[in-house]
């Protein structure tokens, strides 16, 4: 099976989304297993839905996603989808920083999009805190020397999920994003 940011749709998308894409998966399972050794998982399977847009630059308004990652039960995959696409649309058209600014349960508005660099990235499927915390792993992890360590100590010590991640985990990963996840 051919990774996801090779498959054809991704093939001529800008390749930092594709560099994000690659990376977001293994973010998620790091979130997991954080929240999994904290006790905080539950009885989730761990599987949700990822997609990152561009705000920024010549590319703005290009989006990759919502893809579905990990183990999802059949009917939860619509609404992860749906919650991940709504948040990443409303953090876009309202210019937040983060969705849970104005998250709105009984509207099915929910925090876990986040505004890093030039991107916005949103997860769906843990409560807000993970959500985000998928969001700023997998930025970190793709495009960390971008951003000061100030700014990754205060992202955190903003977000409870990531205070479980020790703090040498989070730099730039090259491993986890293949040469063909970036080429043109």
């Amino acid at each position: 099976m051919k990774p996801i940011w090779l498959e054809d749709r991704y093939l001529n998308s800008d390749p930092r989304l594709r560099r994000l894409l690659a990376v977001a998966d293994k973010a998620r399972e790091r979130v997991v297993v954080a929240l999994s050794e904290a006790g905080k998982l539950g009885n989730r399977p761990g599987g949700g839905a990822f997609a990152a847009a561009i705000f920024r630059a010549e590319n703005a308004g290009e989006s990759v996603g919502p893809e579905t990652m990990g183990n999802i039960s059949e009917e939860k995959v619509p609404i992860y989808i749906r919650c991940c696409a709504e948040k990443l649309l409303r953090t876009l058209v309202r210019m937040l920083r983060c969705s849970f600014m104005d998250a709105d349960e009984k509207k099915w508005q929910y925090g876990g999009a986040i505004r890093l660099l030039e991107f916005v990235l949103s997860f769906s499927a843990f409560p807000p805190d993970a959500d985000e915390a998928v969001g700023i792993l997998t930025t970190v992890w793709s495009f960390g020397s971008q951003m000061t360590q100030v700014q990754i100590s205060n992202l955190r010590r903003s977000n409870e999920v990531l205070q479980l991640i020790p703090d040498e985990e989070l730099v730039e990963r090259s491993d986890l994003w293949p040469a063909e996840s970036v080429a043109s």
